[in-house]
């Protein structure tokens, strides 16, 4: 906010530049692909009807905190900003205990995500007429295999994503 306030926006910012209008999309998209694991933590609520009122202001702050955010960094450093701005943060303490915290709060994230929707892989499989007991053994190896071809599409597919 500092270089922004006393020197300005960045001469290289444009308004809208349509050849990276979808690695806007993607990270957009990207940005918000947590927000179905609200639907599990709203169905096992009591009181349901308390979780709109909550819900609207929270996901409004955040998206306004998002825009400010990516929005002044964007104009400070113009199209010289990568796409994950923890790649542009200095050899510092603070910078590297950042990107720490960043990449533990995606490691511990991980289940919040594939739960939902191995749970849905493993209706498919087995059915809702198994016993939980009986399917125990096969969720487990469905899921360790799971993860197994999520690992190999991240180590022999990397040069295929950015």
């Amino acid at each position: 906010m500092h270089t922004l306030s006393t020197v300005g926006a960045a001469p290289t910012a444009v308004a809208f530049d349509l050849s990276s209008c979808g690695i806007f999309m993607g990270t957009a998209i990207f940005t918000f692909e947590g927000l179905p694991l609200v639907l599990p933590i709203r169905n096992a609520m009591q009181k349901r009807e308390r979780f709109w009122p909550l819900f609207q202001p929270s996901f409004t702050f955040i998206v306004v905190l998002f825009v400010f955010i990516g929005a002044a960094g964007y104009l400070t450093f113009g199209a010289d900003t990568p796409p994950v701005l923890l790649s542009a943060l200095p050899n510092t303490a603070v910078a590297n205990v950042t990107k720490l915290v960043y990449v533990l709060a995606l490691v511990l994230s991980t289940p919040l995500q594939f739960i939902p929707a191995a749970r849905v892989t493993e209706l498919w499989v087995f059915g809702e007429k198994t016993k939980e007991a009986d399917r125990v053994w096969g969720t487990n190896a469905l899921r360790i295999g799971e993860y197994v071809c999520f690992a190999l599409v991240a180590l022999y597919g990397h040069e295929f994503f950015q």
